[in-house]
């Protein structure tokens, strides 16, 4: 009853000004059953029975909720000063606008790369290996810290680093499916052998990707949720089947027009290096003249390795 109240003030209105009423006119014919004149007895009534006023804003209290009334009033109150000066609204509004969604933005960052755990079992062991270009080799002219890798020297990081449990490599290739109902393209990730051990998610269905799909002219692919979602529709017999690419300069080496055998598909949630990444295929028969100059590079530590140590035989093979 309250909240029904609530929501149709007007309503109560007249039966609590009856109610009043009432109370005043039992009042006033008391009095004047004690010998008062009309007059006096409606006077003598109002001071006995207090303010009127004040005896509609308790019982509005008692019949309503308080916070809901002076909400509606403030509402009230604001539409029509907006009204009155709509320059001044207009520039309220955007600026509320623009505070909050530069708020939402920064939050939405320092949530994905501050607070919020990376996806992946033992996330803390994961690192990024970078390079400190010095001043005199920038393009730029000025020191650089460069997070990708030349190919030979990721070839031969992932050889001779015993600090790393894994050391994986990955690039991006934009490419659209064939005979698909859009022509908007989707982003695979060439990743190299020993990337999903690293991570340590399993499969939803089949398997990862391992060196025997290392070979030139090896063309599997591994699906991500959503992927597996759109094109087979989240069927079970998707492993087996097959996808064609099409594509322009920003399909890298992924081999366009030849046909791409699913081999696994990973679980809802699983991104990998961003929540971009639809399909992952092999890298490594990639990493010839030709394919990716430099490549992004992640490893997982060694059991017992501190990121310092690791740092510092990474330096000492670099240097040698």
């Amino acid at each position: 009853m309250r909240l029904l109240n609530a929501c149709r003030p007007a309503k109560a209105e007249p039966d609590l000004d009856r109610e009043l009423q009432s109370h005043l006119q039992l009042l006033e014919d008391e009095y004047r059953r004690r010998g008062l004149s009309a007059d006096d007895a409606k006077h003598a009534a109002k001071r006995s029975f207090g303010g009127v006023e004040f005896a509609k804003g308790l019982h509005r209290d008692a019949r309503s909720f308080v916070w809901l009334d002076q909400l509606r009033q403030d509402v009230r109150y604001a539409l029509r000063s907006f009204a009155r000066n709509p320059g001044f609204t207009g520039v309220a509004v955007l600026t509320l606008a623009l505070g909050i969604g530069a708020n939402t933005a920064i939050f939405s960052v320092v949530d994905a790369v501050l607070l919020r755990p990376l996806p992946f079992p033992r996330a803390d062991r994961l690192v990024l290996p970078y390079e400190d270009v010095p001043a005199a080799e920038s393009p730029e002219h000025r020191p650089l810290r460069d997070e990708g890798m030349d190919v030979g020297e990721f070839l031969e990081l992932r050889t001779r680093a015993r600090p790393f449990s894994h050391l994986a490599a990955y690039g991006i290739a934009l490419v659209t499916v064939a005979g698909s109902s859009d022509s908007v393209r989707e982003p695979i990730v060439p990743v190299s052998t020993g990337t999903f051990e690293m991570l340590g998610v399993p499969p939803l269905l089949g398997r990862w990707l391992d060196k025997s799909d290392e070979g030139q002219g090896t063309h599997v692919i591994v699906l991500s949720y959503h992927a597996w979602q759109r094109y087979f529709a989240g069927g079970a017999d998707a492993i087996g089947r097959t996808l064609t690419f099409n594509g322009d300069r920003f399909a890298g080496r992924i081999a366009l027009g030849e046909r791409y055998t699913v081999v696994g598909v990973m679980p809802e949630g699983f991104h990998y290096p961003n929540d971009n990444a639809w399909m992952w295929t092999p890298l490594v028969s990639r990493l010839t003249p030709g394919g990716f100059a430099r490549v992004p590079v992640i490893a997982r530590l060694a059991d017992g390795v501190t990121p310092q140590a690791a740092a510092n035989e990474v330096a000492t093979i670099a240097s040698g």
